[in-house]
């Protein structure tokens, strides 16, 4: 069956999950660089590895945003899908993207 998704929401979780694909890093590349970390909630360390691995996926998220129209085809092809949502963190709050 080759059902095809009207929208995906593509989540932090669902950025970490693509980005181990290896039909996706063949595509794109840029995707290797997501390596999650475990964290505790109770130390400072944690703090500091959750803020750097929240740099991390709002890069990969602009990066995504600002592909040409024929990688972002290939994504949806990939993915099997017609409309992607991404949301981003701005100064001014959560902001909806959709590609």
């Amino acid at each position: 069956m080759n059902t095809k998704i009207t929208e995906y929401i593509l989540s932090d979780e669902a950025l970490m999950t693509l980005s181990q694909r290896a039909d996706i890093i063949k595509n794109f590349p840029f995707m290797q660089v997501v390596k999650p970390q475990n964290v505790k909630a109770c130390c400072n360390k944690s703090a500091e590895i959750r803020k750097a691995n929240k740099q991390i996926l709002d890069t990969l998220k602009q990066t995504l945003l600002s592909m040409d129209a024929g990688k972002k085809e290939l994504l949806h092809r990939l993915l099997k899908v017609s409309q992607i949502t991404i949301y981003k963190s701005s100064p001014r709050g959560i902001q909806k993207h959709v590609i």
